[in-house]
C-alpha cells in the first residue's frame, strides 16, 4: 500500500515538472526579446487561416472580422460546434460573396452545452479535444483567430500543443466577443 502511495506521489511530482518545463519552453519560444519575428513588410504568400465559429452572435463577430481580410488569407479553414448548423450556413452565405481562395469547414463536438456543469464538461471537452488535433493537423493554419466560444478551448489547446513541440508555427490571436463590456467570457478567463 505504501508503495502504490509513493508511486502516486513520485508520477504527479513529474507529471508537474513536465508540464512546468513545456510551459517554460512555450514562454521562451514566444518571447521576442525586443526583437519581432514578423516583417515590417506586407506578406505577400498566402496565410492558411483558421477561425473557430460559434453560436450566440460569435459567428457574426467573427464574419465582420473576416470581412476585410485581403486575397492572401487562404485557406480559410472555419471549426463549427457539430450542433451548430446556423453557423455553417452563415459562412456559406459568407463565402460564397468572396471571390478568392477555398475554404473548408469542419464540425468537432461541443466542449459544453449551455447549462452543462463543469464537472461533467471536462470529458466533452477532451473528446473535443481529440477532434481538434486532427483538424489543426490537417489545416496546419498559419493564423488561428478566435472570438471566444466555448468550442475554441480545444482548439487553442490543440494549436498550442503542436506549436510548442514545434511541429506547426500557428499565431494564435484571441479577440474577446464584443457583448463582453463588464467581465471575460470563461473562455477569456481561461486564456488570460
Amino acid at each position: 500500500m505504501i508503495y502504490v502511495f509513493f508511486f502516486t506521489i513520485v508520477s504527479l511530482i513529474l507529471w508537474g515538472v513536465f508540464l512546468t518545463t513545456g510551459y517554460l519552453c512555450y514562454l521562451v519560444r514566444h518571447s521576442n526579446h525586443g526583437q519581432t519575428k514578423y516583417k515590417v513588410n506586407p506578406r505577400t504568400e498566402p496565410v492558411s487561416l483558421c477561425c473557430v465559429m460559434g453560436s450566440g452572435g460569435h459567428t457574426m463577430e467573427m464574419l465582420e472580422l473576416l470581412k476585410n481580410l485581403g486575397k492572401q488569407y487562404t485557406p480559410r479553414w472555419y471549426i463549427i460546434a457539430d450542433t451548430d448548423h446556423i453557423s455553417a450556413d452563415k459562412v456559406k452565405e459568407f463565402e460564397s460573396s468572396r471571390e478568392d481562395g477555398a475554404f473548408n469547414i469542419c464540425t468537432i463536438p461541443r466542449s459544453r452545452e449551455v447549462g452543462q456543469s463543469f464537472i461533467t464538461a471536462v470529458p466533452t471537452t477532451l473528446y473535443s479535444f481529440l477532434f481538434a488535433l486532427r483538424i489543426v493537423w490537417n489545416a496546419s493554419p498559419d493564423l488561428l483567430l478566435v472570438n471566444g466560444p466555448g468550442s475554441c478551448i480545444p482548439v487553442v489547446f490543440a494549436a498550442a500543443l503542436f506549436d510548442m513541440v514545434r511541429l506547426r508555427d500557428t499565431v494564435i490571436i484571441y479577440e474577446e466577443s464584443l457583448c463582453r463590456v463588464e467581465t471575460l467570457s470563461l473562455s477569456g478567463k481561461f486564456f488570460s
